[in-house]
């Protein structure tokens, strides 16, 4: 698709677009403009289950327009001195246009100053904010959950998967971003069997709208999270303490310390080049984003933040006994 063919469709875009819906969230003020309305209430429900601001409250956030065009192509337009984003669509597809915006208040957080993590973060009842971090199936949804389904009022949820870190006059500060959270049945299963009674409800919710196929993995979106953590979402939090979460095999237990920050440089450098790769995204490419800022902004986060390391065992599976 050309781009010079693009621009051309943009000035159709307004005329084509019926339905628009403002909504905020964090950084930014976003006006929706598509000519699909369940494009629209989807994209407000997912970003307003995560909000704590609303449209208008004079939080001198920018205003960005986006708007959905349906033709023959497929692709996006980002105009930065106009802050408007065109969503070319051949069929609607309201899953498609929420990425974008996502993904625009997130690089909008990045040119800001704030480092991306993979990552989920939950706030205690100290209103201190931690962030998991570990290598894919590590277990930092797993513990998410399970913390938010102690149904503690002060327990709150900010994010299960993507999480940025910098700091606002002077506090460091975590914040999270409306995303499902994938969530394996057979993990579920397992906690229940090691006692977890919590997770019986969500079990039985996911059993009673799984298709076949389903079984190894199921999505709940921003607003069944809502419900389900009775209405204890946020979208930051002021940030205390990293754990890094660690899973060996065997008998070993478990053990809970904190890293040494020069043992931590290199590893979260690594670990944030490997999620987030500046070279191989386009999305990086449309917004100036200073890396050596964030490779700074990492040091400055663990001279800050306290990091520890919390291992644990996977139990090992038991080998029937052979009859001799």
């Amino acid at each position: 698709m050309e781009q010079e063919y693009l621009i051309g469709r943009i000035s159709e875009a307004a005329e084509h677009a019926p339905s628009e819906i403002a909504f905020s969230f964090t950084n930014l003020d976003l006006v929706l403009h598509t000519q699909d309305i369940h494009t629209a209430e989807f994209c407000q429900d997912y970003f307003e289950s995560y909000t704590e601001t609303v449209s208008g409250s004079g939080n001198q956030a920018e205003v960005w327009h986006i708007f959905e065009v349906l033709g023959n192509e497929e692709g996006w337009v980002v105009d930065k001195e106009s802050r408007t984003v065109h969503v070319f669509l051949e069929q609607p597809d309201k899953r498609k246009v929420m990425r974008i915006i996502r993904s625009l208040v997130m690089l909008k957080d990045l040119e800001s100053g704030m480092t991306m993590f993979k990552g989920a973060a939950i706030e205690n009842q100290n209103h201190h904010g931690i962030v998991l971090i570990g290598e894919k199936r590590a277990g930092k949804t797993s513990l998410a959950l399970s913390f938010m389904l102690e149904k503690k009022p002060e327990n709150m949820f900010i994010t299960n998967s993507q999480v940025t870190i910098g700091f606002k006059e002077g506090k460091l500060i975590a914040n999270g971003y409306p995303m499902s959270m994938g969530i394996r049945l057979n993990v579920l299963e397992s906690m229940k069997k090691r006692g977890n009674h919590n997770v019986v409800e969500i079990i039985e919710a996911i059993k009673s709208t799984l298709q076949p196929g389903d079984e190894n993995r199921y999505y709940l979106e921003p607003k069944t999270l809502k419900a389900l953590f009775d209405e204890r979402v946020k979208n930051h939090t002021e940030l205390k303490a990293i754990v890094m979460l660690k899973s060996t095999s065997g008998e070993k237990g478990m053990s809970f310390g904190q890293l040494e920050p020069n043992a931590l440089l290199d590893y979260l450098k690594d670990y944030h080049r490997r999620f987030y790769n500046h070279d191989s995204s386009g999305w990086y490419k449309l917004f100036d984003i200073d890396v050596e800022r964030e490779i700074s902004n990492i040091e400055a986060i663990i001279r800050t933040c306290p990091v520890y390391e919390l291992t644990y065992s996977l139990p090992q599976k038991r080998r029937p006994a052979r009859c001799l």
